[in-house]
């Protein structure tokens, strides 16, 4: 099979990257593509003094991946690196079911806090996630976290299903992780990453990484005196967004408080009104349309005086705004009483089916959500025209992959 990765190819995988993380991001461009056919899907291995990482790749999978399925299999590799997870099952003794617990591990991360979106991944169905692996089981009459590390998927398969493995779920790629030195990739990462940057990833690496017993070297460094960050009012994404849609026009206007320049050097006590250019702000086409929707199933029920003050943050001039409520209907309410509904479970499509009920003529220019994300799929007409507040502990699976997402716990 003629399959090449050419240089622009990758080039633009790595900086899809972006989108997700910039950890990964570095990642890629210390990397290098290679095809193989001694793999059946993907692998990562370090040069010997570890100076370099090699992608490897399946020309057969690697030509029926989507750009996004690429994009999603160089994710997953990064975190396997990230988590050491070459280094800290190199030596276990039971290495087909540690390959399904590093798996679990980084499919549900690369969803729930990197943005992916899972049914968008061909045949995900098949992969290694909780409810594929473990299904309707429970433990202590509880749902299976999503968010534990690859020795707690580890032990919880041989406890759950001790020598009989009734599952036979497909990994990503194959955990060859090769012999090289893994202590130049983290040198590197902490000397380019900023403060920020890791910081925004700390509670993750430290939930995965150290809890896990990794060792003090060849990890992420975290300054205990870097600078803090100073959060933002998410009111300000709002507002940010409406005048980003406003535009600034010119008009002329009669005045007379200026002389037009031809008359510069008439008489001083001589006037004639004049045109002078100001500057005022018009929209493109009438008032925009923009709905705010809060998830009132109870998650984000305390956050209801944010969600005013956001929709409360547009301009009535240019903005013509609708607010609700909802959970599996959908409830109107206003700045005036300010009455919220729900209670139930949280159904994001009934927000995409009362738009094309109540907005026939004319699809709203936002649409914007504020939820913990557990709801269920939606396919919005216009996913790019959908913004979504995650509160905190959220999940982002169901979010449309062209949407915006923004996570409270970085505003105030």
């Amino acid at each position: 099979m003629n399959v090449t990765i050419t240089n622009q190819e990758w080039s633009d995988l790595c900086s899809a990257l972006l989108d997700h993380h910039s950890l990964f991001y570095k990642i890629g461009e210390m990397g290098r593509p290679c095809l193989t056919d001694s793999i059946p899907t993907a692998c990562v291995t370090f040069d010997k003094n570890g100076n370099f990482i090699n992608f490897l790749f399946n020309p057969e999978f690697w030509s029926k991946s989507s750009f996004y399925e690429k994009t999603f299999v160089l994710c997953h590799e990064c975190l396997h690196l990230i988590l050491r997870h070459g280094h800290r099952f190199k030596d276990s003794k039971e290495n087909i079911t540690a390959n399904y617990a590093m798996d679990i591990v980084v499919n549900h991360s690369l969803v729930n806090r990197f943005g992916f979106i899972r049914e968008n991944i061909s045949g995900w169905e098949d992969l290694c996630w909780v409810d594929t692996i473990f299904k309707n089981k429970k433990i202590n009459n509880l749902d299976i976290p999503q968010d534990e590390t690859a020795e707690y998927y580890l032990n919880l398969i041989k406890r759950v299903f001790s020598n009989d493995k009734s599952f036979v779920q497909k990994l990503v790629d194959t955990h060859e992780f090769g012999d090289g030195d893994d202590k130049e990739l983290f040198n590197k990462l902490n000397n380019e990453l900023s403060p920020d940057e890791k910081e925004s990833i700390r509670k993750f690496y430290d939930k995965h990484s150290q809890k896990a017993g990794c060792q003090s070297g060849n990890i992420l460094h975290f300054a205990s005196n870097s600078k803090v960050t100073v959060k933002k009012r998410w009111e300000s994404v709002v507002k940010k967004w409406s005048q980003n849609r406003i535009v600034s026009i010119g008009k002329d206007n009669d005045q007379w408080a200026r002389k037009h320049r031809r008359f510069m050097f008439l008489d001083s006590g001589f006037f004639l009104p004049s045109e002078f250019e100001v500057e005022d702000f018009d929209l493109e086409k009438g008032k925009l349309k923009v709905l705010f929707f809060l998830d009132a199933s109870g998650s984000c029920w305390h956050l209801k005086d944010r969600f005013f003050a956001a929709a409360e943050s547009l301009p009535k001039k240019y903005f013509e705004v609708e607010l609700f409520s909802f959970d599996t209907q959908v409830f109107s309410t206003d700045f005036k009483q300010r009455r919220i509904k729900g209670g139930g479970g949280t159904s994001f499509s009934i927000i995409e089916n009362y738009i094309q009920s109540n907005c026939k003529d004319k699809y709203p220019d936002g649409v914007w959500i504020m939820t913990d994300g557990y709801g269920d799929s939606v396919r919005p007409a216009h996913p790019e025209k959908w913004f979504w507040f995650l509160a905190q502990n959220s999940t982002s699976q169901y979010i449309p992959q062209n949407s915006s997402k923004f996570d409270l716990e970085e505003f105030i």
